[in-house]
């Protein structure tokens, strides 16, 4: 502070890059009179509200609105995929959202390539093993030799392993296949969450499961705004969720498959408040407002 006895203002100028969830702050120092500091408790207030406002409308023009359903995206406009690439969205093209209730409960899990399985054969140890599925989607085991795995769910293998030893080896074969690592199936969830990252679908994973897996949304999450992109027979998807409404029943939880990309936005006015407590913090008693100018 100066020996005029002037007060810190802090000068905000946000720019909002709504498709690349960007908010870009330049923060300046100044010294003001000490007369005009009444004034500014207001411009904090109405710059919240800016904040805010930018926030709304970078959400409503990245994650336009899907239906709870996914939506093509063309290879080009100015949609931006997590990936950099960007598309537009294309409403005549639709994919319906898969849910828990619609095929009257969860899927198996079905066995892919880099899955590690654990295979016993009760009272015959020299079978029991843990081994990796291949590329090709197959298993090698003693005696029986290779048996396709990928696309099978552990109970399919196990028929598969026990009626070949019965056919030449063991009279009445107990069969056990136990999926060790999940290493086949993933999806991504990034953005405002406290753990972003790659995780394994274990059986089957919802939205909501997604999310936690990430260890749930952060401070400055926006749960009304939460895009999730599916590339599918070639072609991209888009869909846009409320989690809020999940939460309250009002939304149905969407399943996930492999290789989505769940991206949460973040809410201007929190991200604002989050970035500003450390200078708010610091400010003296006599110190007491703060001016945002866009």
């Amino acid at each position: 502070m100066s020996a005029g006895g002037g007060r810190l203002r802090y000068c905000v100028s946000n720019t909002v890059m709504s498709e690349e969830f960007t908010l870009k702050r330049t923060i300046r120092m100044h010294v003001i009179p000490r007369a005009a500091s009444a004034n500014l408790t207001f411009a904090l207030v109405w710059a919240l509200v800016l904040s805010a406002g930018l926030g709304l409308a970078a959400c409503s023009s990245y994650g336009t609105d899907t239906g709870g359903n996914f939506v093509g995206a063309n290879a080009s406009g100015g949609l931006v995929a997590p990936d950099g690439s960007r598309g537009q969205l294309d409403p005549g093209n639709t994919m319906q959202a898969q849910y828990v209730s619609d095929i009257g409960g969860r899927p198996e899990y079905k066995i892919g390539a880099s899955d590690v399985l654990k295979i016993t054969v009760f009272q015959v140890d020299d079978l029991n093993r843990s081994v990796q599925v291949s590329g090709n989607g197959t298993i090698t085991l003693p005696l029986i030799g290779q048996v396709t795995a990928s696309g099978r769910t552990a109970q399919q293998v196990e028929s598969d392993i026990a009626a070949r030893l019965r056919a030449r080896y063991l009279q009445s074969p107990q069969v056990t296949v136990f999926i060790d690592q999940y290493n086949s199936q993933k999806v991504t969830v990034g953005g405002a969450v406290k753990k972003p990252g790659v995780y394994p679908v274990k059986g089957s994973l919802t939205l909501l499961e997604a999310i936690a897996t990430a260890e749930g949304m952060d401070n400055v999450a926006d749960p009304s705004n939460v895009v999730v992109f599916r590339d599918q027979a070639g072609a991209r998807y888009v869909g846009r969720f409320n989690v809020d409404q999940i939460r309250a029943g009002a939304m149905r939880d969407p399943l996930m498959q492999n290789g989505d990309v769940v991206m949460v936005d973040s809410s201007g006015a929190k991200t604002v408040l989050r970035d500003w407590s450390p200078a708010l913090n610091a400010l003296s008693t006599t110190a007491t407002f703060v001016s945002v100018l866009k």
